[in-house]
Order: structure tokens, then C-alpha cells, then sequence
């Protein structure tokens, strides 16, 4: 009876040992974000479809969700139809923005963060030229 005790006494400890590990791993992500959360030039690829509107920073393994005003992301994604051949196609983008930590809810929680898009320089089909530092 005691030995059964312990095991789940372990296991908590266990469990509750791991759950503060993700949590300690989300909020570096989150104050990483934080800390680029000014506006400026970036540069990188997008995608848009049903239920997908994202951006991957040139260099960067995350996929922020995008956000804007509804005016920007009209002309973003006008400007994206004009020249994709399939859907969900990679388009490179160069556009003034602000990073995001991750959102709460909706589609967006199950990407790294946000970029809130202000401007958008300009857009053109990926190629191997692209996202080159």
C-alpha cells in the first residue's frame, strides 16, 4: 500500500516537473517575441488559404499567424491571388511589421507567435534567390 502511495506520489512529481519544463520553454518563446516587438523590415515567405494566413521569417524555423488591418490584409492578399498558380503556394514577401507572442485563441494558437503587418514593400514569387543572407 505504501510502495502504491509513493508511485503516485513519483508520478505527480513527475508530471508536475514536466508541465513546469513547457511552461518555462513557452514563456522564453514569448519573451523572445516580446523583445522584437518593434516595427521594422521583414523579410520572408507567406502563405494564405482556408484557414491559413501565415509568415516564416527568412532565417527563422517559426511560422507566425498574420494580422493587420483589414485594408492591409485585403491588398496582402489580393496581391497573393494575382500570383500563386496553386493554392497555399509560397510567395516571398517584404513587408513592415510588428512580432507577436503567440495568441490565446482561434486559428493563431497553433503557430510560434503573431506578425501584425503595417506596410507591404513588396511581393513576388518564391525562387531560390529568395530569403538568401
Amino acid at each position: 500500500m505504501i510502495v502504491n502511495i509513493m508511485r503516485k506520489t513519483a508520478n505527480f512529481f513527475l508530471l508536475f516537473v514536466v508541465i513546469l519544463f513547457l511552461l518555462a520553454c513557452q514563456s522564453a518563446v514569448d519573451q523572445q517575441l516580446q523583445a522584437e516587438e518593434q516595427t521594422k523590415r521583414i523579410q520572408g515567405i507567406y502563405v494564405y488559404g482556408h484557414e491559413v494566413n501565415t509568415f516564416q521569417k527568412c532565417g527563422s524555423k517559426k511560422t507566425l499567424w498574420v494580422i493587420g488591418d483589414n485594408s492591409v490584409l485585403h491588398d496582402l492578399q489580393g496581391q497573393y491571388y494575382k500570383l500563386i498558380s496553386h493554392p497555399y503556394e509560397d510567395v516571398y514577401l517584404e513587408l513592415d511589421g510588428t512580432l507577436l507572442p503567440r495568441a490565446t485563441d482561434g486559428f493563431a494558437v497553433d503557430y510560434d507567435g503573431q506578425i501584425n503587418i503595417k506596410k507591404i514593400f513588396s511581393m513576388q514569387k518564391k525562387s531560390e534567390f529568395n530569403c538568401v543572407n
